[in-house]
C-alpha cells in the first residue's frame, strides 16, 4: 500500500500537482477509500475466520497489489518527486546538519504518535476498538457497530500506510517495489517490539532500529563484506530475536473471542474436504497427466517451448514442497525459494568448482536443503501462523543478504555457470534439450508419485489429524515435535532438489534466481491453484512458467510485452482472497463443481427414463 500511495504522490507531482496538496490527497482521500474498499471487499467476510486465513489473504494482497501498479503504470519509469514539506531547507544541530525532509519527517511522526496514542487510549476510540479485535459479535450485543469501527481503522491504517509512502518516495530515484520491502521489514521489526499489539512500544522499536542503523555502521570499514551485508540485515536480526523471545507471539494465533466457543470447529484442510468421488479419477488424471506431458515433449512439442517446460517441471518440485509444508502440516512458510536456492547453490558449486558428478551434486544439495528445513522447524515447534510466516520471511531475507551474496556460496555479484550431465553418452546440454526435460519430468514424476504417499500414508494422517486438533492428536499419541521436524526437512529437500534441477535447466545461477520476494508469491500461487492437492502444484507450475511466456507472445494491447510477469501474479493471486471459503484451491473446487454437475445431469437423464 506504502509502494501504491508513494507512485501516486509521484505521478500527481509529475503533473504539476503541488507536493502538500499531492499528499492530502493521496492520504486524506485516497487511502482512506482504499482501506474502506478493503475491508468492504475482503476482510468483512473474514472476520471470525481463523487466522491463517487473515495471513493468506494477507499475503495474496502483498502480492496482488505491487503487480497491480506495476500494470496500472505500464512500462513507464516512475521517478522521484520532492520532498512534501521543507524540501530546501537545511539547518545545523550541535553541529550536524539536517535537511528540511527529516525534519518534516520527525515533526509528523510525534504529530501522529500524539494523536493515535490520545486517541486509543480514550474510552470512546481505544476500548471499542480493541473490543471490536478481539470479539465482534460480543461487542455487537452491546449495541456497538464493529463493522463500522473496523471499517475506520482499516481507513486510518490505509492513510497511515500512504503516510509513510509518500515521505519515503522522494529518497529514491525511481519508485521500486522491492525498496519498499525494506520499509515494510523494518515496520513490522518494530511493531514486534510489542507483539504488533502495542502502538507505542512499536515507535519505540522504530527509534530503536533507527539508532542501531545509524550507530553500527560507524563501527565498521564502508569496504567491508560485512558493512555491505551486516547493516541491512539490522532489521532481519531485531525481528528474528523478538520472535524467538517475545511470549506474545507464542499466543498470537489463539483465538480470545469468548464468543468462539459458539462456533463449529475449524474446518480441516482441503485434502480432508474433497469429496470421495475425486479420488480414484483424481489419480487417474495426475498419472496421465504426466504421461501425456512426456510424450508431448518428446514428439510435439516446438523447440521454443522446450526449455519453459523444463523449468515448469523443475518448478513443480518446488511447487510440491509448499503441497508438504501448508496443504498438509498447515505450516505458513515463506522461506520455500530459499531451500531451493540452497539446493541450487549447493548443486552449482559442488559440480562447478569441486567437480562432483551431477548426481552426487544433487543429493548433497537436496541434503544441504534439508538441513536448512531442520533449522527453520525449531521455532516451528513454537509458532505458528502469522509468527511463523514472519519468521521464515525473515530466514529468507537474512539468506538474500548474508548467505547468498557470500563468496564461499555464490560468486559475489557474478553468476555461477552450472553445466548440464552427461549420463551413458546421452546429451543433455543446450537450452532445448529434450533430454534433459525428459529426465526433469522423470524426477517430476518420482517426487509427485513420493508426496502422494506420504500424504495418504501415517504420516499424512498424522499432520491432518494435527492440522485440525494440536491438542487431540498429541492425546492421540501423535509425536507433535518430531513429525513436525521431520515434514519441514522434507518439504525442504524437496524444495532443494526442485532448484538443483532448477540451476541446471537454466544454465547459470546468480541471486536474483531466488530472491526473498518470490517466497510469497510461490505461496500464494499454489494455494490459489491448491495447496492441499498434487494437482493444484502442478498445475501452478506450469501457468506460473508458461502463462508468462504466453502473454509475452501476445501484442501489447493483449498485456505482451514487460507487463506479462506482473499480469501472470495478478490472475494467479486472486484465489488467495477466497481462501477462507474455499482452501481446497480453485483446481479441486471447480473439478468437484463439475463432477457434482455431471451426477446431476445423469439422475436427471435417468428420471426422464
Amino acid at each position: 500500500m506504502a509502494y501504491g500511495a508513494g507512485v501516486a504522490y509521484v505521478e500527481l507531482c509529475s503533473h504539476g500537482v503541488p507536493s502538500w496538496l499531492s499528499l492530502l490527497i493521496v492520504t486524506v482521500v485516497l487511502a482512506p477509500v482504499f482501506g474502506a474498499l478493503l475491508d468492504w471487499g475482503l476482510f468483512r467476510r473474514i472476520r471470525t475466520a481463523d487466522l491463517t486465513s487473515k495471513v493468506v489473504t494477507s499475503l495474496g494482497l502483498m502480492v496482488f497489489l505491487p503487480s497491480m501498479v506495476q500494470i496500472v503504470i505500464g512500462s513507464t519509469t516512475v521517478y522521484s518527486a520532492p520532498a512534501p514539506f521543507l524540501s530546501t531547507y537545511f539547518t545545523t544541530l550541535f553541529g550536524i546538519s539536517i535537511s528540511g525532509p527529516v525534519i518534516a519527517t520527525l515533526v509528523t511522526t510525534i504529530v501522529v504518535l500524539m494523536v493515535m496514542t490520545l486517541g486509543l487510549r480514550s474510552r470512546r476510540v481505544g476500548l471499542t476498538l480493541r473490543a471490536s479485535v478481539q470479539s465482534p459479535r460480543l461487542v455487537e450485543l452491546h449495541g456497538v457497530d464493529s463493522g463500522k469501527v473496523l471499517r475506520n481503522a482499516w481507513m486510518v491504517s490505509s492513510s497511515l500506510a500512504a503516510l509513510a509512502g509518500c515521505l519515503y518516495a522522494p529518497q529514491f530515484a525511481t519508485q521500486n517495489p522491492s525498496a519498499y520491502n525494506v520499509l515494510l521489514t523494518g515496520a513490522v521489526a518494530a511493531a514486534a517490539l510489542g507483539a504488533i499489539s502495542s502502538f507505542t512500544l512499536a515507535v519505540a522499536g522504530g527509534v530503536l532500529l533507527g539508532v542501531l542503523q545509524g550507530v553500527i555502521p560507524g563501527y565498521l570499514s564502508p569496504n567491508s563484506v560485512w558493512y555491505g551485508a551486516l547493516v541491512p540485515s539490522i532489521p532481519f536480526f531485531m525481528l528474528l530475536i523478538m520472535l524467538l523471545t517475545h511470549r506474545g507471539f507464542r499466543s498470537l494465533d489463539r483465538s480470545k473471542d469468548p464468543m468462539s466457543v459458539v462456533e463449529p470447529p475449524t474446518a480441516p484442510p482441503g485434502l480432508a474436504r474433497r469429496s470421495e468421488i475425486l479420488g480414484f479419477s483424481g489419480r487417474i488424471v495426475n498419472w496421465l497427466a504426466v504421461v501425456g506431458l512426456v510424450i508431448v515433449a518428446i514428439i510435439f512439442v516446438p523447440e521454443v517451448w522446450v526449455g519453459t517446460l523444463t523449468i515448469a517441471a523443475s518448478m513443480a518440485i518446488i511447487f510440491l514442497s509448499v503441497t508438504l509444508l501448508t496443504g498438509l502440516a498447515g505450516q505458513l512458510s515463506l522461506a520455500q525459494m530459499v531451500f531451493a536456492g540452497m539446493g541450487a547453490y549447493g548443486t552449482a558449486r559442488l559440480s562447478t568448482h569441486h567437480h562432483w558428478s551431477l548426481g552426487m551434486s544433487l543429493i548433497a544439495g537436496t541434503m544441504i536443503a534439508s538441513l536448512g528445513g531442520l533449522v527453520a522447524s525449531l521455532p516451528a515447534l513454537r509458532l505458528r501462523g502469522l509468527p511463523l510466516a514472519l519468521l521464515t520471511l525473515c530466514f529468507a531475507l537474512l539468506a538474500d543478504n548474508l548467505i547468498f551474496p557470500a563468496t564461499f556460496v555464490g560468486s559475489g555479484s557474478s553468476s555461477i555457470g552450472v553445466r548440464r550431465p552427461d549420463i551413458f553418452g546421452v546429451d543433455f546440454s543446450g537450452p532445448f534439450s529434450r533430454n534433459y526435460l525428459v529426465m526433469v519430468v522423470a524426477f517430476l514424476a518420482m517426487t509427485t508419485f513420493g508426496v502422494r504417499l506420504l500424504i495418504h500414508g501415517t504420516t499424512g494422517r498424522m499432520l491432518t489429524a494435527a492440522h485440525s486438533s494440536e491438542i487431540a492428536a498429541a492425546s492421540s499419541g501423535v509425536p507433535m515435535r518430531r513429525t513436525i521436524t521431520i515434514i519441514f526437512m522434507l518439504s525442504a529437500a524437496v524444495a532443494g532438489l526442485g532448484g538443483g534441477l532448477y540451476a541446471i535447466a537454466l544454465g547459470s545461477l546468480s541471486t536474483p534466481d531466488f530472491n526473498s520476494a518470490l517466497g510469497p508469491v510461490l505461496l500464494v500461487v499454489v494455494i490459489t491453484m491448491g495447496a492441499a492437492s498434487v494437482r493444484g502444484a502442478l498445475i501452478a507450475s506450469v501457468a506460473f512458467v508458461a502463462l508468462p511466456q504466453a502473454l509475452a507472445l501476445a501484442p501489447s494491447r493483449f498485456g505482451g510485452g514487460g507487463q506479462s510477469s506482473a499480469i501472470t501474479i495478478v490472475v494467479l493471486s486472486v484465489g488467495a482472497f477466497t481462501y477462507a471459503q474455499h482452501p481446497e484451491g480453485i483446481v479441486t473446487f471447480i473439478q468437484g463443481r463439475l463432477k457434482v454437475a455431471g451426477l446431476r445431469v445423469r439422475n436427471l437423464r435417468g428420471d426422464s427414463r
